[in-house]
């Protein structure tokens, strides 16, 4: 039987219209569940309607509930930072605002879990999974919504596996920290003088005058950290560019030097 601390944690976006039947759907969870160490995390992030008031307004009374506010929209990326940040519990379970998952489910999916099961995932399109009291037209709309994701992930997934593993680690760092500038620059002011030592560690080896000069022009390129303000996405993208180019560059200078 479970019996370890969890957290519950809700993302909402101008959500005010479903507060009320998720309030409804809580309680009779929370009176399922029936855990000593249960805390409620719902983070607004950066609603434009009334939904951190009518959050305050129907939780004031509910114990181990907490509400945090982002100032602007900080999307999925925000809110696991958010969770990840403000939770102590052994356990966190992720739960849409609209209820479309029963949080009813919740203590069934607790008692799967054991020694050799750290994650439980509830998901309609298991075999033995079935949706409830959801719109065809919804379900439409999920279901194409899903065939896309699937199809955006395998593609990802297929770029992913050919990454060398300071690609990966970049694209890791990027991932946790995209609205963590302060860290990024740090991150980036210890793998661009990595890159530049790497580059020119190739350049020695290269017997061609043009492509010396070509490696050292590149290497001068790369941007000063002092001057950034936003790491973006396209300095990203450059970075993920010169690891392929130092890959390459170690093939070539390997089969020109055997």
């Amino acid at each position: 039987m479970f019996n370890s601390s969890l957290t519950i944690a809700v993302p909402l976006y101008n959500e005010s219209e479903t507060i009320d039947y998720m309030k409804e759907r809580l309680i009779e969870a929370i009176e399922k569940i029936n855990l000593p160490n249960l805390n409620i995390l719902f983070v607004d992030d950066g609603s434009t309607d009334n939904t951190f008031d009518l959050l305050t307004e129907k939780f004031f009374d509910f114990k181990n509930v907490e509400i945090i506010r982002h100032n602007k929209n900080k999307n999925l990326n925000g809110f696991l930072i958010t969770v990840i940040n403000n939770c102590d519990t052994e356990f966190v379970v992720f739960l849409d605002s609209d209820c479309t998952f029963d949080p009813i489910y919740i203590a069934d999916m607790l008692n799967l879990i054991s020694p050799d099961i750290d994650i439980i995932n509830g998901s309609p399109y298991h075999p033995e999974g079935d949706v409830e009291g959801v719109k065809r037209g919804r379900l439409l709309v999920s279901n194409g919504a899903n065939m896309l994701y699937k199809l955006l992930v395998d593609k990802f997934n297929e770029k992913y596996s050919v990454l060398n593993e300071s690609q990966k680690d970049l694209l890791n760092k990027y991932i946790t920290h995209v609205n963590d500038t302060a860290s990024m620059k740090e991150y980036f002011s210890t793998v661009i003088p990595t890159i530049k030592s790497q580059l020119s560690e190739q350049k020695s080896l290269i017997t061609d005058k043009v492509t010396k000069i070509k490696v050292e022009r590149l290497s001068e390129m790369l941007c000063n950290v002092e001057t950034i303000n936003n790491i973006k996405e396209s300095h990203i993208l450059t970075l993920l560019r010169y690891f392929d180019l130092i890959k390459e560059l170690k093939e070539v200078n390997k089969w020109d030097h055997f």
